[in-house]
């Protein structure tokens, strides 16, 4: 079974660890998130799962707030599981050019906005996306 790292190394074993990270390499082209993901809806974790399956990934409320459960534990992984609320498009752009500046991780976010039809579904997607961009520049 493969290790799982779930934080971040010692100050005394840090440097060691940079070592073996992933290689950072020059490109001679910018970078850009192409990814294209899109914010599922809830039954994305639920609705395909065979019946053997069908109670591994539930929802829950805890104090107004929606949270998932993997096996019986409160997954705090994806801390909005229903992305009605999300970081606008681009708001990372800074941190990935120059680094946080001495900001959270919250401040680095943003501004968080309601999400939009085309966030959810391959429907509307670029037209529908492009034209929010042009509204809010």
């Amino acid at each position: 079974m493969r290790e799982v790292v779930t934080s971040l190394p010692d100050a005394e074993n840090r440097d060691f660890y940079k070592e073996i990270a992933m290689p950072s390499r020059e490109l001679p082209f910018p970078v850009f998130d192409a990814d294209n993901h899109m914010y599922e809806p809830q039954e994305a974790l639920t609705k395909f799962l065979p019946d053997k399956r069908k109670h591994v990934i539930d929802y829950v409320q805890i104090r107004g707030r929606t949270k998932i459960v993997v096996r019986g534990h409160i997954s705090e992984y994806i801390p909005n599981p229903t992305f009605e609320v999300v970081a606008r498009p681009g708001a990372q752009e800074e941190y990935f050019r120059h680094g946080s500046g001495g900001k959270s991780y919250r401040e680095v976010l943003g501004e968080p906005m309601k999400a939009i039809p085309a966030f959810r579904e391959p429907g509307p997607g670029w037209k529908s996306w492009t034209s929010w961009v042009s509204t809010t520049r």
